[in-house]
């Protein structure tokens, strides 16, 4: 069980506002190209629909500790990019 004020959370944040501190958690994971928030800027805006995307931010206290970039469809969320494509698994 989480220490009291240590537990996440989870609110949803504009891509502008997170790109700076997405970017650091970025560097610091060594995650692939296609989780980096340019890439994904770049992919909505050649083959998404921006006016779709949700960005989950989950943070422990101020520090974030992942990002989860959504396209809002009509009965879901599902994650940004191909689905035939996806190559961001860890």
């Amino acid at each position: 069980m989480e220490p009291e004020g240590r537990r996440p959370t989870i609110d949803s944040e504009r891509l502008e506002d997170l790109e700076g501190p997405w970017l650091r958690l970025f560097q610091e994971a060594g995650a692939p190209p296609f989780a980096h928030p340019a890439w994904v800027r770049a992919w909505l805006d050649t083959l998404g629909d921006p006016a779709t995307a949700v960005f989950l931010a989950v943070r422990r206290g101020d520090d974030l500790i992942g990002v989860a970039p959504l396209a809002l469809g009509p009965t879901a969320a599902t994650p940004v990019g191909d689905p035939d494509v996806f190559d961001y698994s860890p």
